[in-house]
């Protein structure tokens, strides 16, 4: 289960406005395992969650809708192309990255109305094989861009697929 620090009324708000600003530059992201014609309904779910769920709870919505695809195509090292069941947590994967991934761009927005030069990486989520942290501390507006201009199925992008790393405010002293 994800802690997500900063998950608050407020977050929610920069969360859907992040969203509506990509639906406005047709910047969505829109996951190849998704079935055909099942943008509506996808958007519909996250727009939901983001409102008031949970990665948690987006996962199941995902997974009750019924909008991934059950086989997928896959390149073997070799060139070969096979079809592959598509993995069970898929949804899970799906549900969680985007999630998270408007949360992180909430919290970048929160620590600039902050006068915060940076955000902190933590562990939102135990997960079975933590990838090492290179470093806590992202500079906060490259982070906002690099999480506005990819997703979950980059290679090498912030956090990872399945990766349980958010983002939040640097702690302060008192």
């Amino acid at each position: 289960m994800f802690v997500l620090e900063h998950l608050n009324a407020e977050t929610r708000q920069l969360m859907l406005a992040e969203l509506d600003a990509d639906l406005a530059a047709g910047s969505e992201y829109l996951d190849p395992r998704l079935v055909e014609g099942a943008l509506e309904a996808y958007l519909a779910l996250l727009r939901a969650a983001l409102a008031g769920g949970t990665p948690e709870s987006f996962t199941a919505a995902l997974d009750e809708a019924g909008l991934l695809r059950s086989h997928e195509e896959r390149h073997l090292a070799g060139g070969e192309t096979i079809t592959a069941k598509v993995p069970h947590n898929a949804a899970a994967t799906i549900a969680e990255g985007e999630f998270n991934r408007y949360y992180m761009r909430a919290v970048c927005l929160l620590a600039i109305e902050a006068g915060d030069t940076v955000v902190e990486v933590y562990r939102a989520k135990p997960v079975s094989k933590p990838r090492p942290e290179a470093e806590p501390l992202r500079d906060v507006r490259e982070m906002l861009v690099h999480l506005r201009t990819t997703n979950i199925s980059v290679e090498g992008s912030f956090p990872g697929p399945n990766s349980g790393r958010s983002l939040h405010l640097p702690h302060r002293a008192s």
